[in-house]
């Protein structure tokens, strides 16, 4: 039998598997990126959600310290109570107001929304960055309300960091792994042909 007489079932057969292998490869592809990015999305949401946690945890605790010191209505000491509260690396502002909401005391320079937040033509943005906590002050009646303003602070800044570098190193993996897959399906396909080949001639 010529080369020339041999049936074309054995090329269409292995177009067919070429294409099958392809699709596959392009399915699974497709699905560990969309698990990346899943995974990518729910750790952002996780330390989010630790940073509510974080923040609405301190400001119970300067909620009930700062009603404390309210009821010995001592000015002074308030005053020194709301710098206090300010002096932690992640708390931007401490503001306390009456129930009127009348500014009673405050830590450091008194700034605007937009200045804290960035907000203007010639401000940087640090809407990012900034997050607020507002709680009641109130026992059987309302005394006011304390506002903390935190920053996202290292700790927080460094999970994300990792996130996105384990994120990094996941998509790197990924990418080696289609490549060691394509070299090792050529080479297959290769020692396919040639045993095709052989047998042909005999």
């Amino acid at each position: 039998m010529s080369q020339t007489d041999l049936p074309l079932y054995p090329k269409i057969s292995s177009i067919y598997n070429k294409i099958l292998q392809l699709a596959i490869a392009i399915v699974l592809i497709i699905v560990l990126l969309n698990l990346i990015i899943d995974s990518y999305s729910r750790q952002s949401s996780l330390i989010e959600r630790q940073q509510q946690v974080y923040g609405d945890d301190y400001i119970n605790q300067a909620a009930r310290s700062t009603l404390v010191i309210l009821a010995k209505r001592n000015k002074a000491l308030l005053k020194e109570h709301i710098t206090q509260l300010a002096v932690p690396e992640f708390i931007e502002q401490a503001i306390l107001y009456d129930e009127t909401g009348q500014t009673i005391a405050q830590s450091g320079l008194e700034q605007s929304v937009n200045q804290i937040y960035g907000i203007g033509e010639h401000l940087p943005d640090k809407s990012g960055n900034r997050q607020p906590f507002v709680i009641e002050l109130r026992t059987d009646k309302l005394y006011g309300y304390l506002r903390l303003t935190l920053m996202n602070n290292q700790r927080h800044e460094d999970l994300k960091l990792a996130n996105e570098n384990n994120q990094e190193l996941t998509r790197l993996m990924l990418l080696m792994a289609g490549l060691v897959g394509f070299l090792l399906t050529r080479g297959l396909s290769r020692f396919s042909r040639q045993g095709y080949r052989v047998n042909s001639k005999s």
